[in-house]
This record gives structure tokens, sequence and C-alpha cells, in this order.
């Protein structure tokens, strides 16, 4: 009997990309809307998404220094909180003595409750003779009213084909 699970890498590689791009849009999201140029121009923040027990799935690379300064966190109020973490709920965190990074900076925390039924939706949008854009669509039921549908997210990712040269490079190739 063979235990193996079969990862298929392109699924990997187009949920690791759609995941980046989520983190993107939220740090673009924060750069366009602060008024301190700390963040603005310095880009002195971290955006990130972990999973229910607080382990990292995908972070902006802003400032290398903050790199793992909001896992410790994340999995600090998942404790301290465990049972009374509600949909609705946000924390801000900046207690230098129980895993924050400083005085000076506040972690914010949005825990998204996602239904029994999480469903991705992935539709290649566009195929060039270079590249192809991926677009991916996650929505999830409810958990208390399972006929309500709600959107977490979606991004959609680009592959470009690289030629030895790193430059773009057929991806099929042309009939003869």
């Amino acid at each position: 009997m063979n235990d193996q699970v079969k990862i298929d890498p392109v699924l990997v590689s187009i949920l690791g990309r759609a995941l980046r791009a989520i983190t993107d849009e939220m740090s673009i999201s924060m750069e366009k809307t602060t008024r301190s140029p700390i963040l603005c121009e310095a880009r002195d923040f971290v955006t990130g998404l972990y999973d229910a027990e607080g382990r990292m799935l995908e972070q902006t690379e802003n400032l290398p220094i903050l790199a793992f300064s909001l896992a410790p966190v994340c999995k600090h109020i998942r404790k301290t909180f465990d049972g009374g973490i509600h949909p609705g709920d946000v924390f801000f965190h900046n207690d230098v003595f129980s895993l924050g990074n400083q005085n000076n900076d506040v972690a914010v925390f949005k825990p998204v409750f996602v239904g029994d039924v999480l469903s991705l939706y992935a539709q290649a949008i566009h195929v060039g003779r270079s590249s192809m854009t991926i677009k991916v669509r996650v929505s999830a039921r409810r958990r208390l009213d399972p006929e309500q549908t709600v959107s977490v997210t979606e991004a959609e990712v680009v592959f470009v084909a690289l030629g030895e040269d790193n430059r773009p490079a057929p991806i099929f190739e042309e009939p003869a």
C-alpha cells in the first residue's frame, strides 16, 4: 500500500503565488492609505497570512528585520484567547513582554473565519505566447448560516516563461 501523498507542483505554485499576491495587496493598501512616511516611504511594516495555529503561510518582505516578528505574537494571541476568538474580533498588540517587537510597534490581527466548506476556484483567464494569467477566487460558507457564501479573497497571478537569456519565451511550439 502506497501511503505517499502526491503533490501537484503546478497547484502548489499557483497557491503559493496567490498567497503572495494577497499579502502584496495588503501591503499596497497599507502604503496607499497611511499618513505616516515611516510606513509609506520606509515600508516599516509587515503584512502576512497565518493559519489557525499561528504558523506563517506568507508574508511580505518590506523590512527584513521584521520578517519573523508576527508569528510568535499570533501564537500568543491564539493561546491567550483560546476559545474566545469570534467573527468580527480584531486584536491590537504592542506588549514587549508577551512577544512584541518594541513599544513603537503595534501588531493588528484580524481572524478570518471560514465555514466548513472552503472553495477555491482557479481559472486561466489569458494564455499568450509567453505568459499565462490565472485568477484565483476563494469563498467560504459561513458556519452559522450555511446558506450564506462569502468571498474570502481573490488574486490574479501572471506566469511568464523565460528563455535562457531571461527574456520571454514561447510556452508552446508553433505548429509546423
